[in-house]
């Protein structure tokens, strides 16, 4: 995890280190400013070494690059875009979060979800995802997944094989979806498969169990779900990175054993291990097994280490491989123009914003007459990232109008 806000260098040292010592593959972002992409730049230039591979930028930007980064664009949550049911602007909006990463020097985004919003008990999912229905969800994601790797970056759909079932927060325990696998497959699995066959540049692992798909053991490891239904079934020959290692979901699940998580989930056929607490023991764990693992384990490394390097070929972070399977959108090698900094687009970005939340705005209900000065109003705010002041531009605006509010 890195953080690019001028205020600390710990950790853009650190990756440093992790470059020069252990040759990691790339770092996910979290935190900074319009100036973060000097430093994510000098991180490319140092990775390269001697085989001129650099490393790969990640971020989570469901919302935007503003979701990270200062400067950038801010968009309504994904589930806003549901409600508004529009393909032209969640284009849009994946256009404009591809555009805005790659001045920021973000390469590869962890979007669009394509969990569905279909359990009101989800503490996690909720709001970032664009609905409950598989139909919807697949139409706006593939939109959303085709802009933004029009503007040159890698999507992820994630959180396969769907986080929408889950009565729990995979960040703090392991998830059990009780669904059956008729029900999955007519639900879940749709916006994934759908994915699957444009193909998508990445998808990411859900750290939940599935019974009826494979075992009691988080997807991220089951290989039932992840080699039988991703590969071998939705046919999906691209790029698999697990959800974050630290996640209570696959540490609870292997003992607190980062490098046992990773061994396991490279054998179910991942091929990205994001965000282990310690990459150290995770490399050495993994160079173990490919010592002692025999030519099945190597093998499978080479293929994770292949679709890994494709993927940089695309971006312009790597040579030529033998791998040649092309990432649809991506023209590589993509780099974005250097004279365009992050405000360039943030004005157009808050048009956007604007317009895919006014396009969001729904009745529930019958139609009521307007609200008049003097009505008592209640507000309630729903918001995922559990902040203080959440829904407090709506309560100003309808004090000033109405009076009375709660």
């Amino acid at each position: 995890m890195l953080d690019f806000r001028p205020a600390t260098d710990e950790p853009y040292e650190q990756a440093e280190k992790w470059l020069d010592d252990l040759g990691v593959g790339g770092f996910i972002v979290f935190g900074g400013d319009e100036k973060a992409k000097k430093k994510i730049d000098s991180l490319k230039r140092r990775g390269r070494g001697p085989a001129g591979i650099g490393p790969v930028i990640a971020a989570d930007l469901e919302r935007g690059l503003g979701q990270q980064v200062r400067g950038g664009t801010v968009l309504p949550p994904l589930l806003a875009l549901g409600a508004a049911q529009d393909e032209k602007l969640a284009h849009a909006a994946g256009a404009l979060t591809g555009r805005e990463a790659r001045a920021a020097g973000i390469d590869w985004v962890f979007a669009p979800v394509l969990d569905l919003a279909d359990l009101a008990e989800n503490p996690i999912v909720q709001a970032r995802a664009l609905g409950h229905d598989p139909s919807l969800v697949t139409r706006l994601g593939l939109a959303w997944d085709q802009g933004l790797e029009e503007e040159g970056c890698i999507a992820c759909g994630k959180h396969f094989p769907g986080h929408g079932g889950t009565a729990q927060d995979s960040h703090d325990a392991l998830p059990r979806v009780t669904r059956s696998k008729e029900v999955m497959e007519a639900r879940d699995l749709v916006p994934f498969r759908a994915a699957a066959a444009l193909p998508i540049g990445s998808f990411m692992t859900a750290h939940v169990a599935y019974p009826a798909l494979g075992s009691d053991a988080p997807a991220t490891i089951d290989a039932k779900i992840i080699t039988g239904i991703l590969r071998s079934s939705a046919k999906y020959d691209g790029v698999v990175v697990t959800d974050a290692l630290v996640m209570s979901g696959i540490t609870n699940a292997t003992g607190g054993d980062e490098g046992r998580a990773a061994v396991l989930a490279l054998e179910a056929g991942c091929d990205v291990l994001l965000f282990p607490k310690d990459p150290r023991a995770v490399v050495r764990t993994v160079a173990a097994w490919a010592r002692t693992g025999g030519q099945e384990a190597r093998a499978r490394l080479q293929d994770a280490v292949g679709r890994l390097l494709h993927m940089k070929r695309q971006l312009g972070l790597a040579g030529p491989s033998h791998f040649q399977r092309p990432i649809r959108g991506v023209r590589g090698p993509a780099s974005p123009p250097q004279e365009t900094p992050i405000t360039a687009t943030y004005l157009d970005g808050t048009k956007l914003a604007r317009k895919i939340a006014d396009a969001a705005i729904t009745r529930v209900g019958e139609a009521k007459p307007p609200l008049a000065k003097g009505q008592k109003v209640l507000v309630l705010a729903i918001d995922d990232d559990d902040s203080e002041h959440g829904g407090l531009e709506v309560v100003l605006e309808l004090q000033e109008r109405l009076g009375e509010v709660r």
